[in-house]
C-alpha cells in the first residue's frame, strides 16, 4: 500500500483536491497533506531534493507524479487551477488508478457542475 493510500485509509476525513492543468484540461488529484505531521519542523537536509524544489517553484505535487504549477504573483493564464467541479472524464486515470481501488470512489466525491445537470430528469 502507498503512503497516500495509508494516509487515506488511516484518515477518512481529508477530502481530496483537485487542479486543472493549464493546456490540456485534465484533472488531476493533488497528493493530500498528512493533518497529523501540519506543524512538523523540519531542517532543510532533512527535507527531500525534489520536494524542496517543488516549494520554492509554487509546484503541487499530484498522484501520477504531474508537478502542477500554481503562479505566486497571482495570474492565472500561466498556473494551472484548482478546482472543486469537473465534469468526470477530465479525471487523470493515472491520478485515479493510484487511489487504489479502495479509495477511487472519493475521485468522484465532489459537486458536478450545474452545466453538466440536466433539467426535468
Amino acid at each position: 500500500m502507498t503512503a497516500v493510500r495509508e494516509l487515506l485509509t488511516r484518515r477518512g476525513d481529508i477530502e481530496l483536491k483537485f487542479i486543472r492543468h493549464r493546456v490540456s484540461g485534465t484533472v488531476h488529484v493533488v497528493v493530500p497533506d498528512d493533518p497529523d505531521k501540519q506543524g512538523e519542523v523540519f531542517r532543510i537536509g532533512e527535507v527531500p531534493a525534489d520536494a524542496q524544489l517543488a516549494m520554492a517553484s509554487g509546484q503541487t505535487p499530484t498522484l501520477c507524479g504531474y508537478l502542477a504549477y500554481k503562479s505566486m504573483d497571482g495570474t492565472r493564464r500561466s498556473s494551472d487551477e484548482m478546482v472543486s467541479e469537473f465534469d468526470d472524464a477530465h479525471l487523470c486515470a493515472r491520478c485515479w488508478r493510484a487511489l487504489g481501488p479502495e479509495h477511487q470512489a472519493r475521485a468522484f466525491e465532489y459537486h458536478q457542475p450545474s452545466t453538466m445537470l440536466r433539467s426535468g430528469t
